[in-house]
């Protein structure tokens, strides 16, 4: 069995460098659940477009893994929706490409309120770097992922690759939202309050062959700098989460 002993869900938000581990961590997940016939699924929503790829090491996956491959906004919320409605306390969400989920949301805006791609948009108007009154509505289309986030009645793991955290000529950051992510250097890619969604937020990275990570945010739980991060569920969930196997 693979069991919380926490009467709250996990909340969980893995961003960094390329090949770092994060994909493999629900896909661990899914694993230790088969192998020891735990009860629950994971569904994922790859707006990465790597599951085929990952299955290949993971045999027998299909018995406890859904796999979903979005095309856009619209159809991203659909789907999510349509498996919280069917979902227990025992099964995850797992959306893999917060950031390609947060550039769908702007794509659906563009599309809709302006008849065009995001791009030609962008070019046309004059914005290359905000948005504008747009951001309003990008962001209220936005608030509806952390809706479904929020209120999954399972665990949710999310994945964004990381992007660097810009800085003024001072030393100070240029957008005082980032302010938690200074000490990595790295922020998740995608929305700039992406992390308000989760009760944890962790940086992976690696340093030869080894994978580490280290925490940005984990409510009431020990924070970690470099902690080693071979086996998501040995070393988070059970060692840091106190989760039991």
């Amino acid at each position: 069995m693979l069991l919380s002993p926490h009467p709250f869900r996990e909340r969980l938000l893995l961003y960094g460098q390329e090949g770092t581990g994060k994909s493999r961590a629900y896909w661990t997940i899914a694993k230790i659940l088969r192998d020891t016939k735990a009860p629950g699924f994971v569904h994922v929503l790859d707006l990465d477009n790597s599951w085929s790829r990952m299955a290949s090491g993971f045999p027998g996956y299909e018995s406890n893994m859904r796999m979903y491959e979005p095309q856009g906004y619209v159809e991203m919320l659909a789907q999510g929706l349509k498996v919280k409605g069917k979902a227990g306390e025992g099964d995850w969400l797992c959306v893999d490409g917060m950031g390609e989920a947060w550039d769908g949301t702007q794509e659906a805006y563009a599309s809709r309120a302006e008849g065009k791609d995001l791009v030609s948009w962008m070019l046309e108007s004059g914005r290359t770097n905000d948005y504008g009154k747009s951001a309003n509505a990008q962001n209220k289309m936005w608030r509806e992922m952390g809706k479904l986030i929020r209120t999954f009645p399972g665990h949710v793991l999310c994945c964004s690759p990381a992007q660097q955290v810009m800085e003024k000529g001072d030393g100070s950051i240029m957008d005082p939202r980032q302010s938690r992510y200074q000490a990595v250097g790295w922020r998740p890619m995608g929305q700039n309050t992406l992390g308000y969604m989760f009760h944890t937020v962790l940086y992976l990275n690696q340093i030869g062959d080894r994978w580490i990570y280290s925490t940005v945010k984990d409510r009431e739980r020990e924070g970690k700098v470099n902690g080693r991060m071979g086996d998501f569920v040995g070393d988070y969930l059970v060692k840091v989460g106190g989760w039991v196997v």
